[in-house]
């Protein structure tokens, strides 16, 4: 087996971080450390809140369970204090000890014997949500300093950190690009979206699927009034109150300039008429800065077997 070097400990550490699910890092991390080029066991120390110590994972021959008290759940205060994956998790500073110096320890000096271990590093998740440390038995020691290589671990701890927000980002942006920036209400593609799919569930298994569009009667004077902004104001304060009468199958969607779909799974020509009431009458409700009221014009029609998306958007919007 070759001598370790960091570079090799990277590209282990990127195969790592390739995965998408952050919650197996640990195992994921241990697993492509010890394919690394003179690693022979790898694991995984994390303390909790209660400074409890956590073998979270390992790969490879090494006992690192038997030579800990026996038990996944460690308490820091351990018959092998200076082992360098728990000083290193304890301590945050890198820790190494060559496996000739572990000799007043006949045990684990057996036990690194049998794995084919020169040297044990344990380098600190530094930057991680969880204190703890990497811990890596390596047949030659490593050609670099062990900073370096806890430098690595940190930087890899930080690439899966951004990759997590970018994942977040990329997750917001997805919902933005169904969302009205105006009135948080879903936008006419999402709309659009849900609408196939309730058409397709609704044929699927015979159930009802009502479909309403409301206009704002008045809305254009006062905008025209009061500016833009006001009238922005206004189709929030519309939209959020309009979204608490409905039910969480439903979704109200901004369908244009002063127009809201409501798509109604479930609700038949009679639940319909009732939500349709409701819904006008909420509209009625909304307090306008100097008096007055915005009313609802609404239609509203049922899905008709076999009909299509476009079929049923061209009969409510008649």
């Amino acid at each position: 087996m070759s001598c370790p070097s960091t570079s090799g400990l990277e590209r282990a550490l990127q195969q790592a971080l390739l995965a998408d699910d952050d919650g197996a890092f640990a195992q994921r991390a241990c697993d492509a450390l010890y394919g690394a080029d003179g690693v022979v066991a790898a694991a995984c120390f994390l303390i909790d809140g209660h400074d409890n110590l956590t073998l979270a994972a390992h790969a490879g021959s090494f006992p690192f369970t038997a030579l800990l008290n026996g038990t996944q759940h460690l308490e820091l205060v351990s018959t092998r204090p200076a082992f360098p994956g728990l000083a290193a998790a304890q301590s945050g500073a890198p820790a190494q000890i060559a496996a000739a110096d572990a000799g007043d320890d006949a045990e684990l000096a057996q036990a690194l014997r049998d794995s084919g271990a020169a040297q044990v590093l344990g380098l600190p998740l530094l930057g991680a949500p969880q204190r703890g440390s990497l811990c890596l038995l390596l047949a030659a020691p490593l050609d670099e300093a062990p900073n370096a290589a806890a430098a690595l671990v940190a930087l890899g701890l930080r690439l899966q950190a951004l990759r997590a927000d970018n994942a977040r980002l990329r997750e917001r942006l997805a919902q933005l690009a169904l969302t009205d920036a105006v009135t948080g209400a879903a936008n006419r593609r999402q709309a659009e979206l849900v609408l196939v799919r309730e058409i397709e569930r609704s044929g699927r298994y015979g159930t009802p699927l009502s479909v309403m569009l409301f206009s704002l009667d008045g809305f254009a004077p006062f905008a025209t009034e009061h500016g833009s902004e006001a009238g922005e104001r206004l189709l929030k304060d519309i939209a959020q109150a309009t979204q608490a009468k409905l039910r969480d199958a439903d979704l109200l969607a901004r369908w244009d300039d002063e127009r809201f779909l409501v798509v109604a799974p479930h609700a038949d020509a009679a639940g319909a008429a009732t939500l349709a009431d409701k819904l006008r009458d909420t509209v009625a409700r909304v307090a306008l800065p100097e008096g007055g009221r915005i009313a609802a014009r609404l239609e509203s029609t049922q899905l008709q077997p076999g009909e299509s998306l476009q079929a049923v958007l061209q009969r409510v919007n008649a």
